[in-house]
């Protein structure tokens, strides 16, 4: 036999192996569930939890978790910027507007940058970089931020 087939063979041989490792570990369940796990509620509403896109959840981890997004989103950081502008915007434009990737945004008003901004989520301007962020960028958040950047 030549290296080349010890080889192929050895790398069969662990792949192999590796396939029955993962697909034991997938197929095996703990031996120590609790009784009270083995028996379904009678819905995840009565059991006082939410359920969304397959996930369960307690309820009050939901809502608490979605309270705290909604702060974050007006939140302003210890340089007062926005945490949406810092997400969204500083990678390009800078803590400043003045960009060291994307163009300056800084002196123009809110209505010119909200204007700017639509224009890019409308598709009338070609930036796969900013298409990306404002196709998942509510029209409320563009107005957040166009109020912010005119104080540049």
């Amino acid at each position: 036999m030549s290296a080349r087939n010890i080889f192929v063979a050895a790398m069969l041989v662990l792949v192999a192996a590796l396939f029955f490792y993962l697909f034991g570990a997938i197929g095996t369940k703990p031996e120590e569930e609790s009784a009270t796990a083995r028996q379904p509620a009678a819905s995840a509403e009565e059991a006082g939890f939410r359920s969304s896109a397959g996930d369960i959840q307690p309820m009050e981890e939901t809502d608490s978790k979605l309270q705290e997004l909604k702060a974050q989103q007006g939140a302003v950081s210890s340089d007062g910027l926005s945490l949406l502008y810092l997400v969204k915007c500083s990678a390009c434009h800078g803590r400043d507007g003045r960009g060291p990737v994307g163009p300056s945004i800084a002196g123009k008003s809110v209505e010119e940058n909200m204007a700017i901004l639509m224009r890019y989520k409308m598709k009338q301007v070609s930036n796969s970089a900013m298409l990306g962020l404002l196709e998942q960028t509510s029209d409320q958040e563009l107005e957040m931020l166009a109020r912010e950047t005119a104080a540049f």
